[in-house]
């Protein structure tokens, strides 16, 4: 039993402890239990620790069949949980298939008739990196992504595959070669990325799924981003005792299932891709399609302002007043996030809002874009607990939605 580690034994452990308590005889029964027991207080000595346990203090007891310890050998994690999840478990993985339709390339070229490839980045030389784009890959950094899917990027890296070092489970430079993407953060992920943007990235930083097949690319997009999806790796990867946890591709593949899909489900499928299409195309409008620029003729701008439908922008105390065709609100917030480090009037040069990057605002309406996650969530959880929907449409998602909450395990994720 792990409680401290050090010469004083009195350091902090980044792991789960555990005792096994075994005797050598005959399980009495066919479907033979073996019984658990999780301690939950980490910080108490040992001698406490043990004391409470044969008190039943601060202990939660369980029973488990012993077959769920072989199938889920690889990962014991699950055992702290209660009995709603675990049912909830146990039917997550009956209405599912492995994922392994999409890595195993043969799987995936007779069911989808692409290759889908799961990898986890090259090894790149930081001295070939540049600022300016010529042509080159787009260097990954998560801070360069607003939302889902608008990516600006700040730094680049050569076309050159002699400069581009593969990692020893690469599946290869046909990774770079893939229109469409998902990518995410190894280290404490809050959501999945899209893109079609030519990106490279050191192995270390991020995973990425890519093919060039966009709508499996866009399902696999929402099943990962799937408030189920995010328990479960938690669940299954994050310890107690840790604040960080790691997603690595192989966990992907390891806890992430999908869901069956036949004739009669197929239709909820489509609905899933065409709206998580739609939900990530209201992360392409700019300002300059909501704002006629064309009669600006000045390119920087001490401050600006949104006051009764109008955007003011002011240069030495002159104003241009810009009809703004959209929810001001909705403008208002964007323009705020971006600029919330400028003085309304600024004295250093370099500190200006500059016209170019300001036509290139992204303006998401996130209350719109909300909407369509949670009917997406509601379309998935359907065809995870076979949930019998006979209509899809944006005008059905009430009836949708009291559907699902029908269902004992639309709590646990919707917590």
């Amino acid at each position: 039993m792990f409680v401290g580690r050090g010469l004083k034994q009195n350091k902090p452990v980044a792991t789960s402890s555990l005792i096994f308590v075994a005797r050598r005889i005959p399980p009495e029964l066919e479907r033979h239990q073996v019984e658990v027991i999780h301690y939950k207080d980490a910080n108490d000595d040992i001698e406490i620790c043990l004391k409470n346990i044969l008190e039943n203090k601060k202990i939660n007891k369980k029973k488990i069949l012993q077959n769920k310890l072989l199938q889920n050998v690889s990962n014991w994690n699950f055992i702290k949980q209660n009995k709603k999840f675990l049912d909830f478990y146990e039917e997550y993985e009956k209405n599912t298939d492995d994922i392994l339709i999409y890595y195993d390339h043969a799987m995936a070229e007779y069911n989808f008739k692409s290759r889908f490839y799961f990898d986890i980045g090259f090894v790149l030389d930081k001295k070939y990196i540049k600022i300016k784009n010529n042509n080159d890959y787009e260097l990954l950094n998560f801070k360069n992504f607003t939302g889902y899917s608008k990516f600006n990027p700040s730094e680049f890296y050569p076309k050159d595959k002699n400069l581009i070092k593969l990692t020893q489970n690469s599946q290869g430079y046909a990774v770079l070669d893939k229109k469409y993407k998902i990518l995410w953060s190894v280290k404490n992920p809050d959501i999945f990325h899209f893109t079609d943007h030519q990106i490279i990235f050191n192995m270390g930083k991020s995973s990425i799924i890519c093919s060039d097949n966009k709508k499996e690319i866009l399902y696999l997009l929402s099943i990962l981003n799937f408030p189920a999806t995010k328990l479960l790796l938690e669940l299954n990867l994050k310890n107690e005792n840790e604040k960080e946890y790691l997603i690595p591709v192989k966990a992907i593949k390891e806890f992430v299932r999908v869901p069956k899909i036949i004739e009669n489900n197929q239709f909820i499928k489509d609905e899933i891709i065409k709206r998580t299409e739609e939900m990530l195309k209201l992360e392409d409008i700019k300002l300059s399609d909501l704002v006629d620029f064309s009669k600006v003729m000045m390119q920087k701008f001490d401050s600006l302002l949104l006051d009764n439908g109008y955007l003011i922008l002011e240069k030495n105390n002159k104003k241009t007043r810009l009809k703004v065709n959209a929810s001001q609100e909705i403008v208002e917030q964007a323009a705020k996030e971006a600029y919330k480090n400028k003085r309304p009037k600024l004295l250093d040069e370099k500190d200006q809002i500059d016209l170019s990057e300001l036509k290139d605002l992204a303006i998401i309406d996130f209350t719109k874009q909300k909407e369509l996650k949670d009917y997406i969530d509601d379309l998935i959880f359907a065809l995870y607990f076979n949930v019998p929907i006979k209509e899809v449409g944006l005008n059905k998602t009430d009836k949708i939605r009291k559907m699902c909450e029908e269902s004992k395990f639309y709590s646990i994720i919707n917590i």
